[in-house]
């Protein structure tokens, strides 16, 4: 669930741990690119904002936002993980074509030039087969405002920290929980238009994650003994650098309070392209 692959990336492996009498298991590198990536990279915290800073002097706004990733090989990988013991998990590995989720959004602007953003997604426990959560803020500046009678863009610099955490189920034979730990920058660029602001930018993004899994091995045929379940730890690294663009749309004030709609794509070199939007209230 709410996967996405990223382009321009390392991993690397550091530790592992299993059973007593077990050999270490290595997961493959892909593996680790596949279920490390979209977490940390695809399902980081996105501000859905151009660079005009506009909602001042109160600044509050809140809102929904929802996105669509195109996730590559994430039910191979799973299955993988199921099945590096001898006993290979049953059944074809899950197909995903899109993949969508769903954040709650609130932002304040601090001064004309800089706001603060936050959005979380807790998945509750009543959701089959998958727990975690999604949290994350962004901090932007805005760089460069032209003058009224220049008709050049607005600038902004926005930095974006995320921390997500996902658990999943495959089938009652491997618990796969992968955690990671995402910080990068934006670079963009919008130009405010009547009732309406288009933007483009750029992001590059690190994420550092871990992957552990506890995978269950059958007992095995007698006489020899029942093996245990086997827990294993991975680690590893992404980097992405994707372009995006959007628009945001504003209905005009009443009694202070506005609607906003913002759309925005972003496109992956790697081919896991993101679609989503945002709809808000700003006071």
């Amino acid at each position: 669930m709410f996967w996405i692959i990223s382009c321009i990336s390392a991993f690397a492996i550091t530790d592992l741990s299993s059973i007593e009498g077990m050999p270490v298991i290595v997961l493959p590198g892909h593996v680790i690119d596949t279920l490390i990536y979209p977490v940390g990279i695809g399902m980081r915290h996105r501000a859905y904002e151009p660079a005009h800073i506009t909602d001042v002097p109160w600044g509050w706004s809140a809102g929904i936002a929802v996105t669509a990733w195109r996730p590559i090989g994430v039910g191979d990988a799973i299955q993988a993980v199921a099945s590096i013991t001898s006993t290979s998990a049953s059944g074809e590995a899950p197909v995903i074509p899109v993949i969508p989720s769903a954040t709650l959004h609130v932002r304040k602007s601090i001064t004309p030039h800089f706001e603060l953003g936050a959005s979380l997604l807790p998945i509750p426990a009543a959701v089959p087969y998958v727990s975690g959560y999604l949290a994350g803020a962004d901090a932007t500046w805005m760089l460069y405002e032209p003058a009224p009678d220049i008709e050049l863009p607005y600038v902004a610099l926005r930095g974006v920290y995320s921390q997500n955490k996902l658990s999943i189920d495959y089938k009652g034979q491997a618990l796969v929980t992968i955690l990671s730990v995402t910080t990068g920058v934006e670079l963009l660029a919008s130009k405010p238009l009547l009732g309406a602001e288009p933007y483009v930018g750029l992001a590059f993004m690190l994420a550092r994650g871990s992957l552990l899994a506890q995978i269950a091995v059958p007992a095995s045929p007698a006489p020899a003994p029942v093996i245990a379940p086997i827990s294993l730890m991975q680690t590893g690294m992404a980097r992405s650098l994707t372009l995006f663009a959007g628009i945001k749309l504003r209905t005009p004030s009443l009694l202070g309070l506005k609607l906003a709609l913002t759309l925005e794509g972003a496109y992956d070199p790697a081919g896991a392209h993101t679609i989503g939007l945002k709809l808000g209230a700003v006071y």
